[in-house]
């Protein structure tokens, strides 16, 4: 998490206070909601992530979709040595999350968190694209595909 420190000055940057409809606008501080093009982390997520980033020397995760499995598409993360021309970068609590340009509209909105549900550790995505799920967890179908 980022604290942004402005001055008044800055402030009116944002905020156009010489016209009528803005004048009385008051401005909302505290963490703004991320796009929704963005690929968000919790926090445990991105604990687990920037550990297994350190422990394999990689410069990001690299996350992706990939047709395969019973529902049509799996998830797939990897680490990412380098950062292409093409892929898009998100950072979230100092964590580094790429995605390839093919995946990027599949992966858009998704949230990864880490769980802990007895003696297991998974990743667990909330895709809201995703509009089915395999038996197994393992692959998803998404709505505008039949």
């Amino acid at each position: 998490c980022s604290i942004i420190i402005l001055s008044i000055a800055e402030l009116t940057r944002f905020v156009d206070t010489s016209k009528p409809e803005t004048r009385n606008q008051k401005l909302k501080l505290g963490t703004p909601e991320p796009p929704k093009k963005m690929i968000t982390l919790t926090k445990p997520a991105a604990d687990r992530i920037a550990d297994q980033i350190n422990k394999n020397s990689a410069m990001a995760l690299r996350f992706a979709a990939k047709e395969s499995g019973c529902s049509g598409y799996s998830y797939v993360m990897d680490f990412a040595q380098q950062i292409d021309e093409q892929d898009t970068v998100f950072e979230q609590f100092d964590v580094k999350v790429v995605v390839d340009s093919k995946s990027l509209p599949i992966l858009t909105g998704t949230q990864i968190d880490y769980v802990s549900e007895g003696l297991n550790q998974t990743f667990k995505f909330s895709n809201p694209k995703a509009t089915d799920q395999c038996g197994c967890g393992e692959s998803f179908a998404l709505k505008n595909e039949q």
